[in-house]
């Protein structure tokens, strides 16, 4: 998958990195792209994703909590949909993210079937919506690719995703 690829080769790049949103872990049960990092996840869930360095249990609804770190890549995938104010939550990743740092955020298109399939999604985003929040925060987006679904996507209202390469 492209999230994937895209994912870990800035992985490969970096040192210390942060998960928000994590859930189980980037890639669940493989670990080598941990390996030699500085990995931490937050997630409201209880859990410790494996191979990660650092976990924090916290409700990202009350945003970040304190972190000590500054993170040269940040992972917001599938996350600022669930988020009354993901703006304020991107804003405070900015804060942490150093100079040049790299975020990749990933959302569900406003045309997905799944964007309000999960009871949990408060909302979905269009390519100029997702796009501009992430401006909004502070960074500096590099690159905006559109994951899965079919190629027409106004007819066939299948399951796809944004995902933003954005510097700080």
């Amino acid at each position: 998958m492209i999230a994937n690829y895209i994912i870990r080769k800035i992985i490969k790049r970096s040192n210390c990195i942060l998960d928000v949103g994590c859930g189980k872990g980037v890639w669940e049960a493989d670990t080598n792209y941990c390996f030699g990092k500085k990995f931490t996840g937050i997630d409201l869930l209880e859990n410790y994703p494996a191979g990660y360095t650092k976990y924090i249990q916290h409700n990202l609804e009350r945003g970040l909590p304190r972190l000590k770190e500054k993170y040269d890549f940040v992972i917001a995938k599938d996350i600022l949909e669930h988020l009354h104010t993901p703006l304020e939550l991107l804003k405070e990743i900015h804060a942490l993210t150093i100079q040049d740092g790299i975020l990749v955020v990933k959302v569900p298109d406003y045309r997905s079937k799944n964007a309000w399939g999960d009871y949990t999604h408060i909302r979905p985003y269009t390519k100029g919506a997702i796009i501009q929040i992430v401006e909004d925060a502070g960074f500096e987006v590099q690159k905006v690719v559109r994951l899965g679904g079919y190629f027409l996507p106004n007819l066939f209202t299948q399951a796809f995703s944004w995902l933003v390469v954005a510097r700080r």
